[in-house]
């Protein structure tokens, strides 16, 4: 649809917030009909492949990866290209042993045998399993009149990478998935909050309410030795795009338009195909290439594979970091981008570029990002035109605490709509080795469809992983 035309009423603009946000944000607005019995029966449909091809296949491979830091079941992984959102990273990091505030043996020893299976699992037979759950509750005093003050939904989350291809070796390769079921506990969700306080973008992307969703199924395979990695089948382009170290929306920043990048017209899950290639170490540093496509369709609440045709997001990207370990922590890329017109939804194409930088200090990162888009039709997919980010994080000293500062400004790719701002900051508690709490505060300076006013989030994230 068209939208941002000078002289549409705001109540119009708020009423329709989700199909703005559809046709500007398809990186992560999802439809809220998604049918229970089709998201039970993915849940199953994945966990009885699983199970048959476990059976199978008693074992396949020895697991010679060898590990770097402490972990609960022993997954250390090689993420290749893919970033803190992706699957393979979550499986990693939420399997590390963390430094809690508190330790309470009782439990810990309670939890020992699933961690202990799940040890077994991996290193039997080269599958890894994860479960999380997260939970996000946010509130404002200046909500739009008539609209709701508070926003909470909760993500289930089901992940696992069974490396099924020359295990523990170089040029290994993996099936990856993962299943979302998200649920709202109130009538607005975090995605949507946007709306009630005239804001365009997600306070709390990711945390919407369609059900049970098939988020990523894909395929990673390595090829020379371990330098080259290709992604084919379905996946979120953002978890291997246009990356920096604070982008998870599980653990650090929530506001869309902070994780990642709003002049990019991002799509949704859907089917793609990505290839990087890390080249040889110098005493420069280390280069990499990287570019795929994917269904410019693509939409978390749908399995269909190009249903609207021929219709691609495309990007490439090269950058640099001194070692390919550093790559989250110490990094400059340069990424562009192309999207193609999108007939049925009656979206215009778009193309644009993106630059960012993070550098590690000893344990504060800085990161900065600029992006730019091209604006020539009100039907323009992104939502800004220039977007700037500005930010930090820094970890605890003794502790797997961290804390986190982010800005961004961006001028609105729809006309007749101003810029808007947004300050994040959060402090993430790790309470227990497998629970975390972390309050955070989102200011907007005059959000686009509420200008006159400022305004304050307050928010409560819960994770926890098992």
């Amino acid at each position: 649809m068209e939208w941002g035309r000078i002289g549409i009423m705001l109540d119009y603009y708020v009423a329709n917030i989700n199909d703005m946000a559809s046709c500007k944000v398809k990186s992560h607005t999802e439809s809220f009909t998604q049918n229970t019995a089709t998201g039970t029966g993915l849940l199953f449909t994945v966990a009885l492949l699983v199970t048959t091809l476990l059976v199978s296949h008693p074992s396949l491979a020895s697991d010679t990866t060898p590990s770097s830091k402490a972990h609960k079941s022993g997954y250390d992984n090689e993420e290749g290209f893919a970033g803190p959102g992706s699957a393979v990273y979550e499986l990693e990091k939420d399997d590390e042993e963390k430094n809690a505030l508190i330790g309470i043996k009782a439990i810990d020893d309670l939890m020992q045998p699933w961690f202990n299976f799940k040890k077994d699992l991996n290193e039997k037979h080269g599958f890894q399993l994860g479960l999380a759950y997260t939970t996000t509750y946010q509130t404002t005093n200046d909500e739009i009149t008539g609209m709701d003050d508070t926003a909470w939904s909760g993500v289930l989350r089901v992940t696992g990478k069974w490396e099924l291809f020359n295990r523990g070796q170089a040029n290994k390769g993996s099936l990856v998935f993962s299943v979302d079921n998200r649920a709202n506990y109130r009538d607005t969700s975090p995605a949507d909050f946007g709306g009630n306080v005239g804001f365009i973008a997600q306070p709390g992307y990711l945390f919407s309410d369609p059900d049970t969703v098939l988020v990523d199924l894909h395929w990673q395979q390595y090829l020379n030795d371990g330098k080259t990695g290709v992604v084919i089948g379905r996946y979120d382009p953002t978890d291997f795009m246009h990356v920096l170290g604070h982008k998870s929306p599980w653990t650090a920043f929530q506001n869309l338009n902070i994780s990642l990048d709003s002049s990019i017209a991002y799509p949704d899950s859907g089917v793609g195909i990505g290839i990087g290639h890390w080249f040889d170490q110098t005493e420069a540093g280390q280069f990499y290439v990287l570019g795929g496509f994917n269904d410019a369709n693509g939409k978390v609440t749908d399995e269909k594979m190009f249903e609207q045709g021929a219709e691609f997001f495309k990007y490439a990207e090269v950058g640099w970091s001194p070692t390919r370990d550093q790559r989250y922590t110490t990094n400059v890329h340069l990424t562009l981008w192309d999207v193609d017109e999108r007939k049925h939804d009656a979206v215009d194409s778009a193309h644009g570029f993106a630059i960012a930088a993070n550098y590690t200090l000893e344990r504060v990162t800085y990161f900065a990002q600029y992006g730019r888009s091209d604006v020539d039709d009100p039907a323009d997919p992104q939502i800004y035109e220039r977007s700037i980010n500005l930010g930090a994080t820094m970890d605890m000293a003794n502790s797997s605490n961290q804390a986190g500062l982010a800005l961004n400004y961006g001028d609105m790719a729809a006309p007749g709509l101003d810029d808007q701002t947004v300050i994040e900051a959060y402090y993430r508690v790790q309470v227990t080795k497998n629970l975390a709490l972390t309050p955070s505060v989102q200011h907007i300076k005059d959000p686009a469809l509420n200008p006159s006013d400022d305004v304050t989030i307050f928010a409560m994230r819960v994770r926890l992983t098992l």
